[in-house]
């Protein structure tokens, strides 16, 4: 049996979802209400890539990833700047 997932990303960039990992163009204001749309129209799971430049803003991604995670039920992926261990169990609900 054929089976298709649909993933959708999201790149965050100091806690706001851009259109690509290379551009400031912000998709919406609230990333946590694009994951629940996204899971509220059948995504089988998310992906949320952090591209922070700093440790305040990877803080503040890590922050809307805790967000989406506590919001959606569907599985959510991080991935992206994770320069310490310390940053997985930041980012862990």
């Amino acid at each position: 049996m054929d089976y298709k997932q649909i993933v959708p990303s999201i790149f965050l960039k100091n806690g706001e979802a851009v259109s690509w990992p290379d551009s400031d163009e912000k998709v919406t204001d609230d990333p946590v209400q694009l994951a629940l749309n996204y899971a509220n129209y059948g995504a089988d799971s998310i992906i949320v890539f952090d591209f922070s430049t700093d440790e305040h803003e990877s803080g503040v991604n890590i922050g809307v990833i805790r967000d989406i995670c506590r919001t959606v039920d569907i599985p959510v992926i991080g991935s992206g700047n994770v320069g310490r261990l310390e940053e997985i169990g930041r980012a862990h609900v």
